[in-house]
């Protein structure tokens, strides 16, 4: 409910303006202050991208290491993830790898990049997700964390996990980091907003 707002002016906003981030508040209010807000979107952007981008080389060094034969149901997944932090060459030279598959897709745009990856990895995305769904049932005591998942903790409803979810909706959702500008940016003047937005939140 508090993220449905934010994420219907982003795109309104992208919409109406046409353009990135930044010139899209100069286009809606020239002359003002209001392109700080985009300003500080694509900053907030680029810390992400610091972030995930070691995230990513962590992925695609573990997905050599599933085909070598390093991780297996016995491992030793401490001591891995160390060996693979500690090792700077290896997760700089993962890290680039990852950098340089983003800038590919990007290179694309909305249409002929991130359309195209995501028309292979997001059927790739279920079909993982519905493969450890099935593994995760067929574990010992897996309908105890089933409840746990399904079964409300009334006990955890406080003020500071509402906050952490009201974050956690804004993580999710990219909201205010400008992307859905940047996406909404790329619409027909005609499209209605609203629909798309209440899809993503829901």
């Amino acid at each position: 409910m508090v993220a449905l707002p934010v994420q219907l002016a982003e795109f309104y906003i992208g919409r109406t303006g046409g353009k990135n981030a930044v010139d899209s508040f100069r286009v809606l209010r020239p002359g003002t202050q209001w392109l700080w807000v985009g300003r500080m979107g694509v900053a907030a952007c680029f810390i992400l991208l610091s972030f995930y981008s070691v995230v990513g080389g962590w992925v695609l060094n573990y997905v050599v290491h599933s085909f070598t034969g390093a991780i297996h149901a016995g491992a030793d997944f401490e001591a891995l993830f160390g060996t693979t932090i500690s090792n700077p060459a290896g997760s700089l030279s993962y890290q680039a790898l990852f950098m340089l598959i983003t800038v590919w897709v990007v290179k694309g745009g909305i249409s002929d990049g991130i359309e195209k990856a995501n028309r292979y990895l997001m059927p790739g995305l279920f079909i993982l997700f519905i493969a450890l769904a099935v593994r995760s049932l067929t574990l010992p005591d897996a309908m105890e964390g089933v409840s746990f998942l399904l079964k409300p903790n009334w006990s955890y409803f406080k003020a500071d996990t509402m906050i952490t979810a009201l974050g956690q909706a804004f993580f999710a959702l990219s909201i205010g980091v400008s992307a859905m500008i940047t996406y909404a940016s790329y619409w027909e003047k005609i499209r209605i907003c609203s629909v798309p937005a209440i899809r993503l939140c829901g």
